[in-house]
């Protein structure tokens, strides 16, 4: 289960804690697959956001790294993270 009501995690736990690879489902649409270390998303993942816009990249502590693919639409993207940075694409 995720850290959320509503949130749905599947995959493998360490000490009672996400590690290892796994799939977390939250209660607003988005979804997380891919590494995890102590709880939090580390590694290598695939992040889809509730739009529908796919994010690969590098996770580390819970926080995204580095975007290595985005697709979109030809509008462009703009994707606001919860660290406060901010990734834009025209």
């Amino acid at each position: 289960e995720g850290d959320n009501k509503g949130d749905k995690y599947v995959g493998e736990f360490i000490n009672n804690q996400k590690t290892g690879q796994g799939t977390c489902t939250y209660a607003n649409g988005e979804k997380y697959v891919g590494e995890w270390k102590d709880g939090k998303s580390h590694g290598e993942g695939v992040y889809t956001l509730s739009d529908g816009r796919i994010i690969e990249g590098l996770f580390e502590d819970g926080q995204y790294k580095n975007i290595l693919l985005d697709e979109d639409n030809d509008d462009g993207t703009t994707i606001d993270f919860d660290n406060g940075e901010k990734y834009i694409k025209e």
